[in-house]
């Protein structure tokens, strides 16, 4: 049983699609189909339930998925002593961000590590929400994320490192659209686009709170996840 294997199954298991899987691993898809067919026959055991139209765990898939990913994990702490105990700091750093508060803090970011730590890895997981961003940092899923504040969570620990302005997105045919400066109150009777209510926003816990103190409550014309559809919807 190789690493190579068990990084496979486990960007399968994760993407529940050989071609998915195949991207995120760099690699072409009959190679990982291979491999995966070498790990089920050495575990003698089918792993995957493979259709035209799906991939799904066998239960004996869900039952090896957490010891694969502590293998794995385990092999790559040990490349980290070794590659510490030469003075190196290496090892990956899973950063989540939403898309739409990053713009100037993220490029930075990425660009002073490679500078000064060049055997670090980044890898960058986008489109997560404050909800979902919180929940894979408490699995350990993310390490760092860039997300709104504040973020009540005792399990969190959280860094201001950038304020960005509120400001409002209007159609070019709106009455305020000219107007340098917009008061919230002449958009009571508007419609908002914003974020879902499950996703748990800063961004729209803000926007509701903002609308609150200028005394009325938003009405949610349209929900998105990804900011740049938002962008577009209110256009």
């Amino acid at each position: 049983m190789e690493i190579r294997w068990l990084e496979g199954f486990i960007a399968v298991a994760e993407e529940l699609h050989f071609s998915n899987a195949a991207i995120r691993l760099g690699m072409p898809q009959s190679p990982l189909s291979q491999l995966i067919r070498r790990l089920e026959s050495e575990l003698g055991q089918k792993l995957f339930d493979r259709s035209t139209r799906s991939v799904e765990l066998t239960a004996a898939g869900r039952a090896f998925l957490p010891h694969a990913r502590g293998i794995v994990a385990s092999a790559a702490v040990a490349r980290e002593a070794v590659n510490a105990a030469e003075g190196e700091i290496v090892g990956v750093v899973r950063i989540g961000f939403s898309g739409v508060l990053n713009y100037s803090t993220l490029p930075l970011l990425t660009s002073e590590v490679h500078k000064r730590l060049p055997n670090v890895e980044l890898e960058l997981v986008g489109q997560k929400l404050t909800r979902e961003a919180v929940s894979l940092l408490r699995l350990g899923a993310l390490d760092i994320t860039l997300m709104g504040l504040p973020i009540e969570d005792p399990e969190i620990e959280t860094r201001l490192i950038s304020l960005e302005e509120f400001c409002v997105v209007l159609p070019k045919d709106h009455r305020l659209a000219g107007e340098g400066v917009v008061d919230l109150v002449d958009l009571a009777k508007d419609g908002f686009v914003t974020t879902p209510e499950f996703a748990g926003s800063v961004f729209r816990n803000s926007t509701f709170q903002l609308c609150a103190e200028a005394g009325f409550v938003p009405r949610i014309s349209q929900q998105v996840n990804d900011p740049y559809m938002a962008l577009l919807l209110a256009r």
